[in-house]
């Protein structure tokens, strides 16, 4: 099987939208579900949507020997301003199809990631230059949510059971609080760390729409492991990648 059908466009994971949409709109439950796991999600960086497994493919791919790569490495060696501050080599493929062939690496001094785009054409491949982005959790009909840790309150000890996150709604609600649509976490136990993944069901509707993009406030929400954490971190897998939030500051 080839490179670019390995990496290829694909929907939000069908398990973690079924997951997340028959819950009851109840803080987690004691035994969350263990089917989902993190190259199941589905990411947007931008205007692409690819699966959280193509970051952990082999970097290097602007050395491949095919015509997309010969239009990235001769991008990538033009002297354009625009060009100053974007790494010359360790990039990824997010997304490959016959016509568009995505590359992307870290983006230097902050946590997005250089997304570079090589389309086909009639007159060959060409690459073109997009915006660094945010890779952020791609769930069609709810919203994302983030979540952190009260900056005041120490961190949960190893024979924690559950703990207190503190979730904010992303994307433009309105200010309107996300008590009642926030759904059970979707958590995912790794050796060494714990993946939290919380979604909000978008507000209702109303004849005069949402109104201005205002922030609510984040909202307390009691998440139950099922078992002790031991010495494994906490991790926010709403971003890519995922944040330790033990690591960050919060609101509380």
């Amino acid at each position: 099987m080839s490179r670019r059908a390995l990496t290829r466009i694909v929907p939000v994971g069908a398990t973690v939208v079924a997951l997340l949409a028959a819950c009851s709109s109840e803080p987690a439950p004691t035994d969350p579900p263990r089917a989902v796991l993190p190259a199941d999600l589905s990411f947007t960086c931008g205007d692409f949507i690819f699966p959280a497994g193509a970051m952990s493919g082999p970097t290097g791919a602007e050395r491949a020997d095919d015509p997309a790569a010969n239009a990235m490495r001769n991008f990538l060696s033009r002297r354009d301003p625009a060009l100053e501050d974007v790494p010359r080599k360790d990039y990824r493929i997010l997304i490959a199809s016959d016509e568009l062939v995505v590359f992307a690496t870290e983006a230097i001094g902050t946590s997005g990631l250089i997304a570079i785009p090589v389309e086909r054409n009639d007159a060959g491949w060409r690459a073109r230059m997009t915006p660094p982005c945010e890779p952020r959790l791609s769930l069609p009909g709810l919203n994302a949510a983030t979540w952190s840790l009260a900056m005041d309150q120490p961190l949960p000890p190893p024979d924690a059971t559950g703990f207190v996150a503190f979730v904010s709604e992303t994307g433009c609600a309105g200010g309107e609080p996300v008590e009642g649509r926030i759904l059970p976490p979707i958590i995912v136990r790794e050796p060494t760390r714990v993946i939290v993944v919380f979604a909000v069901r978008p507000p209702p509707q109303t004849g005069g729409g949402l109104g201005p993009c205002v922030e609510a406030l984040p909202t307390p929400v009691r998440v139950e492991l099922g078992q002790p954490l031991g010495k494994r971190e906490l991790f926010d897998g709403s971003v890519f990648p995922p944040q330790n939030v033990q690591q960050s500051s919060c609101c509380g």
